[in-house]
């Protein structure tokens, strides 16, 4: 499954501008801090696919589905990947648990997003309070 999902997504955002490079090599590194922090395989690809919809703070011309990404990394992390591309303003209903969410997809939602922002090089108060909720989520990990 990873290989088929790295090899197509990098058919589709090598070329895409992220900040100093491109946004595959910034999925691909979210895929693996994810991994390096022994999280399940299904938030790493959530990671590695985590604004394939676009969001609020990034915009490009996706064209993948719904179908077409449950197809290539599973329907448990594309749901965290749609979630995360449409929760607005993510960062604040994450903070203050705005949305409707179980507390595993709350946890995930954050290890996703803690895990891209770090990978962009943030390491900040916003950061560090959502490391703080996520430690004291009774979840499994």
């Amino acid at each position: 499954m990873f290989e088929d999902a790295v090899r197509i997504l990098e058919h589709h955002t090598a070329n895409v501008h992220h900040l100093d490079r491109t946004l595959f090599v910034h999925l691909l590194g979210t895929y693996n801090l994810l991994k390096s922090k022994g999280k399940p395989e299904y938030i790493c690809l959530a990671g590695l696919f985590h604004s394939i919809y676009e969001t609020e703070y990034f915009e490009f011309a996706s064209m993948f589905t719904r179908q077409q990404v449950k197809t290539l990394i599973g329907e448990q992390a594309e749901s965290i990947v749609y979630e995360f591309c449409n929760t607005v303003p993510r960062t604040t209903n994450l903070l203050e648990r705005h949305g409707n969410w179980p507390d595993q997809l709350y946890a995930d939602l954050l290890d996703v997003d803690i895990a891209q922002m770090v990978e962009q090089g943030y390491y900040n108060d916003t950061i560090k309070t959502m490391e703080a909720i996520r430690k004291h989520l009774v979840i499994r990990d």
